[in-house]
């Protein structure tokens, strides 16, 4: 929402920023527990836990914040690197964040809209977020889950 959209003009992006620094701080504190002395998440095999987490610290990465370095959780993530499968698909990733970063202009002239469901709603009302969302919906570039599409 920040990074990609634009959201959080005038100091509230940097507010919403530590807000997030902080959370993945949390879930960072949470694998690396998980962890604990393993190679991976659930032994010393890799598994479908690791194939679980890989995505969303990738993403945590890509906005700019890491786990810190040399830390057991960024040993595990170089680990997984290291893997064909995880590579190819971090690469593939990478490849749209161009695309993203160009989002925020079609947000601006509201020829796109963000699709808030859940996770996105609660993390931005959350964090502090709230006028995020009210300027969003009077701008007309956030949208809900249109229910009638579920009509018979």
């Amino acid at each position: 929402e920040v990074r990609f959209f634009g959201r959080g003009a005038g100091g509230l992006n940097d507010k919403l920023r530590q807000q997030a620094v902080i959370q993945v701080g949390h879930a960072y504190a949470w694998l690396t527990a998980a962890l604990g002395d393993k190679n991976w998440l659930v032994g010393n095999t890799f598994g479908r836990a690791d194939l679980s987490a890989i995505p969303i610290v990738s993403a945590f990465i890509v906005h700019g914040i890491p786990p810190a370095p040399h830390s057991p959780l960024a040993k595990w993530m170089e680990r997984a690197h290291q893997r064909p499968s995880v590579a190819k698909t971090t690469e593939e990733s990478l490849a749209v964040v161009p695309l993203l970063e160009a989002l925020e202009e079609a947000v601006g002239d509201n020829s796109f809209k963000r699709h808030y469901r859940d996770h996105r709603l609660e993390w931005m009302v959350r964090s502090g977020g709230l006028e995020v969302l009210l300027d969003g919906l009077a701008k007309g570039n956030i949208r809900f889950t249109d229910t009638e599409q579920f009509l018979p």
